[in-house]
């Protein structure tokens, strides 16, 4: 269900055209307004969807792909750099595992849960980082716990 308008391609296009990044990009047929949920899309016609010239003049910096990719290990190739994701479960955990950021495009369902899930985490992993450094909450109860594990095998006297 997750595909983009034919205005929506082009735009992304002409963002990566000026961006003068490398990339790999997977490209979906658009929905037509008479597809019923479970239909196939037809394969995508990039000449009729991208704006003109756009794969010509990306063609040694980027590849436009037909409807699939193999996402796992293009996210963990280690040219991979980020990964824009409609933020569906499955994408998201992989994305995350991959150890790559986000660009989170949710389109619908569970997906603008998930795009705050990784906000949530961000935040998440800066508390976690101050409670771990010297000073911190975790710190400072590991220490006491060592300091309470010394007492209590210090040979009696």
């Amino acid at each position: 269900m997750g595909t983009f308008s034919v205005q929506q391609l082009q735009e992304i296009a002409n963002g990566l055209d000026k961006s003068g990044e490398r990339f790999l990009w997977v490209v979906r047929s658009p929905r037509n307004p008479d597809y019923k949920y479970g239909d196939s899309l037809p394969e995508p016609d990039l000449d009729a969807l991208m704006p003109e010239g756009f794969l010509e003049r990306t063609k040694d910096r980027g590849l436009v792909i037909k409807s699939w990719a193999p996402q796992v290990e293009v996210l963990r190739h280690r040219a991979t750099g980020a990964f824009m994701t409609h933020c569906g479960w499955n994408s998201t955990l992989e994305g995350i595992t991959a150890g790559l950021p986000l660009l989170c495009w949710p389109l619908y369902a569970e997906q603008k849960v998930n795009k705050a899930l990784r906000e949530r985490v961000a935040a998440a992993k800066d508390a976690a980082a101050e409670a771990l450094k010297e000073g911190g909450s975790s710190h400072l109860a590991f220490v006491q716990f060592l300091n309470d594990l010394d007492i209590s095998i210090a040979p009696t006297v």
